[in-house]
Order: structure tokens, then C-alpha cells, then sequence
């Protein structure tokens, strides 16, 4: 049995509620990562079946669902819950996805740890240039 994730979640009249998030039938489970700012959608890693790696999503209403490929780790999430981002693409929940990564002069290091709001539009490759500047 691998990992199973839990979530602390204060949705029910502030009162805390430890909350299990599943796992995707993997032999490795689930690793809980990020949440929305109200709590109400948590990201992180959960491969599906044999897979080695994967990325999910969870809500109280949907439980835990696969994020599609190319996303293969959920380690951020915007404040509204709509972005995953992770190793060096990102998804969102209008079915949206793209590869940001490897930057410049670091392949294959990149790694997304935070967002700050869902993109309505894909950031100018001038952007994504000085992002190697942080």
C-alpha cells in the first residue's frame, strides 16, 4: 500500500475536517501538495495504474481526478483553483495546457512551486525569457 493523502479542510462552519483524498489505483498513492486559498481544491502527485508518475486534482464535489498529460506533477495551484502547475507545464480547468520548460541553460531542472493567478492568455516569450532571471 503507498501513500495516502489527507487534507484539512475548513469548509464545514470553520469547524477543521480531516478529509481523505484517494489515490488514482496506483501502488504509490497520493502526495497532497498545494490548496486554493479557500481550501476547497488541492493539488499534487498520484499516478494512475502502472504509470510511474501523474498529477491530480480534488474537490469535495468531485473527489480525486486525474489532470491530463503532458501534467505529471501538481505542486502549485492558482488562489482560484482553476490552474495545476508543476514540473514545467501547466493545466487548467478549461482543458488548457502547455509546456513552459526546460528555460534556458537549465535543461531539464525547471520546476513550477507557486502561482499567483490563472493566465488568460499565453504570457509573450519575453516573459517566460526573464522568468530564468529568479
Amino acid at each position: 500500500m503507498g501513500r495516502r493523502s489527507f487534507c484539512i479542510s475548513y469548509e464545514k462552519y470553520g469547524v477543521p475536517v480531516i478529509q481523505r483524498l484517494g489515490d488514482l489505483g496506483s501502488s504509490v498513492g497520493s502526495s497532497a501538495a498545494a490548496a486554493s486559498s479557500n481550501g476547497l481544491v488541492v493539488v499534487g502527485d498520484a499516478p494512475q495504474g502502472s504509470n510511474s508518475f501523474g498529477a491530480f486534482r480534488w474537490t469535495s464535489t468531485q473527489g480525486i481526478v486525474a489532470v491530463p498529460l503532458p501534467q505529471l506533477f501538481g505542486s502549485a495551484v492558482t488562489a482560484d483553483g482553476n490552474m495545476v502547475a508543476g514540473g514545467d507545464s501547466w493545466w487548467n480547468t478549461s482543458g488548457q495546457s502547455e509546456i513552459f520548460g526546460p528555460l534556458p541553460g537549465t535543461p531539464d531542472q525547471t520546476q513550477a512551486y507557486g502561482l499567483t493567478r490563472t493566465l488568460q492568455a499565453r504570457p509573450p516569450t519575453g516573459l517566460r525569457q526573464t522568468m530564468t532571471n529568479f
